[in-house]
């Protein structure tokens, strides 16, 4: 059913919007657009990925690429100040989060979870985004989760300003952040532990204010 959607959509479409014929090809645009976050709200992106999400509807495949759109959204939000993104964005993310298509041994079921801390903190929802990073360290540890090196993973990871941490490590300052910024001294300096420097640097600096 997907496929037989994917052409009646494509009908009338120029050729160069369904252009992703595979998983790789996919990922190595939707790194390039995450990495030069302008490509992210083209049309010409945009529509390629929603073809292609809908290509491949009911698949893992559609979680990856719901990910790299509540990134759209995000900078939708950052070049318009439309508070409607930040709505859209949160239900995408909310979808992804219902989908049983993926599982703790996939990249994208934590990408999924962490793609709503961005939302949290443009909403100053400070106490949610502590609760979710403790919740998601939790769950790495009582799942055995292992890293990624994926090229999406990597490239959100410079996009959240967290390059060079592993997946972990960036969920662990989420934490740390948000609990310098509620004031648990204690738990901030727990979850900072064996950070880099910089970052450390930064929570101090948060809980001396």
């Amino acid at each position: 059913m997907g496929k037989l959607l994917c052409l009646i959509f494509g009908i009338g479409i120029n050729s160069a919007v369904y252009g992703w014929t595979g998983e790789s090809q996919f990922e190595l645009a939707a790194t390039n657009a995450i990495c030069h976050t302008e490509i992210l709200i083209q049309p010409s992106f945009t529509n390629e990925l929603h073809t292609y999400m809908l290509c491949n509807a009911a698949s893992k495949t559609e979680v990856s690429a719901g990910i790299v759109w509540s990134v759209c959204q995000l900078e939708f939000f950052e070049e318009t100040a439309d508070d409607r993104w930040l709505s859209s964005g949160k239900e995408t993310v909310s979808n992804l989060l219902a989908s049983a298509l993926v599982q703790p041994c996939d990249w994208q079921y934590w990408c999924a979870r962490i793609a709503m801390l961005p939302y949290c903190n443009l909403e100053n929802k400070t106490k949610e985004c502590y609760q979710i990073s403790t919740n998601l360290l939790s769950e790495m540890e009582c799942s055995g989760f292992v890293d990624s090196d994926n090229s999406i993973v990597q490239s959100l990871l410079r996009y959240n300003r967290t390059a060079g941490l592993s997946v972990r490590d960036s969920v662990k300052l989420s934490a740390a952040m948000a609990a310098a910024e509620l004031g648990y001294r204690n738990e901030a300096l727990l979850f900072s532990t064996n950070l880099p420097h910089a970052f450390v640097s930064e929570i101090r600096a948060i809980l001396r204010h």
